[in-house]
């Protein structure tokens, strides 16, 4: 999770560079797909209740600039994605 679009797109390119072969999605304000093996998500965009409700159960939640993670927008995600799924494994990353 992330707080920017610019920042979907960059981690996106990442990942493409690291593992060619994995597949990655992106749920912004632009798209909405969970067809990803990886989906980066831009907060604001999935903290909405109608894309709350299509997130599927995650395994693993990163969330970018572990700092905001306090804000509502992350506790509403955070919270559906434990709802989901109880051993979620959530990381996050500091600047």
């Amino acid at each position: 999770m992330v707080r920017r679009d610019e920042l979907t797109a960059q981690n996106q390119a990442k990942f493409q560079r690291v593992n060619p072969r994995l597949a990655t999605s992106v749920v912004d304000a632009r798209e909405k797909s969970w067809a990803g093996r990886t989906v980066l998500a831009m907060v604001p965009t999935l903290a909405r209740a109608a894309n709350l409700a299509a997130m599927p159960t995650l395994d693993v939640l990163v969330i970018d600039e572990a700092h905001h993670a306090a804000a509502d927008t992350y506790q509403r995600i955070i919270e559906k994605a434990y709802q989901r799924n109880p051993d979620l494994k959530l990381y996050t990353t500091m600047i």
